[in-house]
């Protein structure tokens, strides 16, 4: 797995320095969750060719891409920028997305925040850690253990749902429950913060596979748990496609409703 691992890490920090790069004259776009730029299209093929390169028999799904169905147990799932309107509009909550799935369950993911500088790294059964990207220093990560929602930083992301009305029954069942409700603009930094304890949970209807491939195995080797809206653990055996996914990231101690009404 170190092989697989060590690559994804090259892959993700080639794809964050080349968005830096060209940070700076990134020009202010659409706020539209569905925008698409010349640089989301530029690091795909790049992570694309870097991956075909080194494992050409591998599967490949990502938001530019699609599905390459090699009949691999191996897929790489990809998000060259989640967070497209912040990186145009220089808003650093952006992220690199790179995970490893393999016979249709995680086991590796990488999400890079170049802005932030900030490298999250997670490992199936080996746990789950922060790294500094300028200093290399490494801190193992660890979900809060907030227990009342009057205490709880929930975050929350409209995914890529065209009914607003969902999104508005999220905020009216919690926003007077909880400490503060935000959205960040990116659901592979949201997953993120759940893992580093610096959220307590997550929200999010209609969510892409390539958004949170990564994501999903931080929280659950940072000791967290990922339900779905009735409440119920959320079997991760997912298989890539274009299907969306609703879902709660949250730590373990948090005394959630038993059902989302929405």
């Amino acid at each position: 797995m170190n092989e697989y691992l060590d690559f994804a890490i090259k892959i993700a920090q080639a794809a964050g320095k080349k968005l830096m790069k060209n940070y700076a004259r990134a020009e202010s776009g659409e706020r539209d969750s569905s925008v698409t730029t010349k640089f989301d299209l530029l690091i795909d093929k790049d992570i694309r060719a870097m991956i075909t390169g080194r494992f050409p028999d591998h599967s490949f799904l990502s938001e530019e891409s699609g599905w390459t169905n090699n009949h691999s147990p191996y897929v790489w799932i990809v998000d060259s920028i989640d967070g497209t309107g912040n990186y145009l509009n220089h808003n650093p909550f952006f992220s690199v997305s790179v995970a490893l799935w393999k016979n249709g369950r995680p086991v590796l993911g990488v999400i890079e925040a170049p802005a932030l500088m900030e490298r999250y790294v997670a490992v199936k059964g080996q746990g789950a850690w922060l790294i500094d990207i300028k200093t290399g220093k490494k801190r193992i990560l660890k979900v809060s253990a907030i227990t009342d929602l009057k205490n709880a930083a929930m975050l929350i992301c409209g995914g890529h749902s065209s009914k607003r009305k969902r999104l508005l029954q999220v905020i009216d069942q919690f926003y007077a429950r909880v400490t503060s409700l935000r959205k960040l603009g990116s659901a592979a930094i949201e997953l993120a913060w759940v893992a580093s304890g610096r959220a307590d949970a997550f929200i999010l209807p209609q969510g892409r596979l390539w958004d949170i491939a990564a994501g999903l195995l931080l929280v659950r080797e940072a000791g967290g748990r990922i339900l779905d809206f009735s409440g119920r653990p959320y079997d991760l055996r997912l298989m890539p496609g274009r299907k969306t996914i609703d879902f709660v990231a949250a730590n373990r101690k948090l005394k959630l409703p038993r059902k989302m009404n929405y």
